[in-house]
C-alpha cells in the first residue's frame, strides 16, 4: 500500500518536476504529433482573437479566486498559440483585432484544492505515516484536486454566435497539481475543440465570401473636382494723383491704401505691397514713386517688381462735384486693359465709396 500511494503521486507530479504549487500560470505549450494527428483540423484563413475568459468560483471556500487573475492572463494567450501553432486559423491572437473572429470563453470552478508538498509530500507521507493513513494524505494533498471545466463559443466578426462547445481543465487528483499539469491537460481540451472552431469560421466565411460575390457591385459616386481657384495677377497700385490739389498728402495716402486693399478684396488681384515697392526705388537711388505719374514711368517700375498690372488713379473736382477715374494698364502689351469711372461728393466718406466702386468696376472687366 506504502509504494502505492508513493507511486500514484510520484508519476503525477513527475509530469512537472520542479515546478511547486500551482499559481495559475500555464505554461507555453507545444504541439504533440501523435495527439495532433487524431484531432486533424481544417485550416480557416481567418484571425482568430481570444478574449479573455470569464472565470466563476463555485466552491464555498473561494480557494481558486486568488489565482484566477493569473489564470485569466494566460489561458488566452496559450490558446493563441497552441490554435496557430495547429494551423487552425491564419492568425491568432490574445488582443482585439478589427475583423477578427472572436473565441470567448467561460470556466466554471466546482472545486478546487491546491496541492503542497509535491513528490517530496508524497514521498515523505508514504514513507512516515501507515500504508493507508499515508496512502489517503499524500495523494489529496500533495496533488490536490479540481473540477475545472470551460464553456467556449465562436462569435463571427458581426457577432453572430457560430459554434460553441465545452470540455474538461481539470477533473480529480491530482489533475491541478501544477503548471505543467494544467497544460497538458489544456492540450487535451484544445485538441477535441479546435477541429470544430475551425470548420464553423471556414464554413462562415465561404458563406460571407458568396455573399458578397453575389451582391451587385454599386457604381461608385463620382468624386467631386474642385474648380481650380482662379488665378490671381500681380498688381502695382500707385498713389492717386490730386489733380484737384484739394487734399492733404496724409488723406491721400490713405485713400491709396483702401483702393489697394479694394482691389485685392475683388480675389482678381495680388497687390505688390508698399515696402517693395520702396525698396526698389532706394535700389533705382529714386527719391518717391509719389511723382512717378506718367504711364512710361509706371510701367517701368512695375516690371521691375515683377508685376503684370499697373493701377493709375486721379482724383479730378469740376464744381462741387469729384471724380475718380482709373485706368489698369497690361504690363506685357503696354496698353490700358480696362478702365472705371466714378462721379461722387468730394467729402472723404464719399471718397471711400468711389474708390471700392472703382475696385469693383475695374475687376468685373477682368477675366
Amino acid at each position: 500500500m506504502r509504494v502505492a500511494s508513493l507511486l500514484g503521486c510520484f508519476l503525477l507530479g513527475s509530469l512537472a518536476a520542479g515546478c511547486a504549487a500551482w499559481l495559475g500560470d500555464i505554461p507555453h505549450i507545444k504541439v504533440d504529433p501523435e495527439r495532433a494527428a487524431e484531432h486533424p483540423v481544417q485550416r480557416a484563413p481567418v484571425t482568430l482573437f481570444v478574449d479573455r475568459p470569464e472565470v466563476v468560483d463555485n466552491d464555498e471556500d473561494k480557494d481558486f479566486t486568488p489565482i484566477a487573475e493569473k489564470f485569466s492572463l494566460d489561458l488566452p494567450r496559450r490558446i493563441a498559440e497552441y490554435a496557430c501553432a495547429r494551423n487552425a486559423f491564419a492568425r491568432c491572437s490574445d488582443k482585439p483585432i478589427e475583423g477578427a473572429y472572436r473565441l470567448s470563453s467561460k470556466v466554471i470552478v466546482d472545486n478546487f484544492r491546491q496541492g503542497h508538498g509535491g513528490v517530496v509530500g508524497a514521498v515523505l507521507g508514504g514513507i512516515l505515516l501507515p500504508p493507508l493513513l499515508g496512502m489517503a494524505w499524500s495523494i489529496p494533498v500533495c496533488g490536490g484536486s479540481c473540477d475545472l471545466r470551460v464553456q467556449w463559443v465562436l462569435h463571427s466578426p458581426s457577432g453572430e454566435q457560430l459554434w460553441q462547445s465545452e470540455g474538461v481543465l481539470g477533473h480529480g487528483l491530482c489533475n491541478c497539481q501544477d503548471c505543467e499539469t494544467v497544460g497538458m491537460v489544456l492540450v487535451f481540451a484544445l485538441n477535441e475543440a479546435l477541429p470544430g472552431m475551425s470548420i464553423a469560421a471556414l464554413g462562415a466565411e465561404e458563406l460571407a465570401a458568396k455573399a458578397r460575390a453575389a451582391k451587385p457591385v454599386e457604381a461608385a459616386s463620382p468624386v467631386p473636382v474642385p474648380e481650380p481657384e482662379a488665378r490671381r495677377e500681380v498688381l502695382v497700385v500707385f498713389d492717386i494723383q490730386d489733380v484737384s490739389d484739394r487734399l492733404e498728402q496724409k488723406e491721400l495716402l490713405q485713400l491709396t491704401a483702401f483702393l489697394a486693399t479694394a482691389m485685392a478684396t475683388t480675389g482678381k488681384f495680388t497687390v505688390v505691397p508698399r515696402e517693395q515697392l520702396r525698396e526698389r526705388l532706394m535700389d533705382e537711388k529714386k527719391a518717391s514713386y509719389r511723382k512717378c505719374f506718367d504711364s512710361a514711368c509706371q510701367i517701368e517700375l512695375g516690371k521691375a517688381v515683377a508685376a503684370e498690372k499697373t493701377l493709375a488713379t486721379q482724383l479730378l473736382q469740376v464744381g462741387e462735384e469729384c471724380a475718380v477715374v482709373a485706368n489698369l494698364y497690361d504690363l506685357h502689351s503696354e496698353t490700358s486693359s480696362a478702365a472705371a469711372m466714378v462721379q461722387t461728393g468730394c467729402e472723404e466718406k464719399k471718397l471711400l465709396g468711389a474708390m471700392k466702386q472703382v475696385a469693383e468696376q475695374i475687376a468685373a472687366q477682368v477675366k
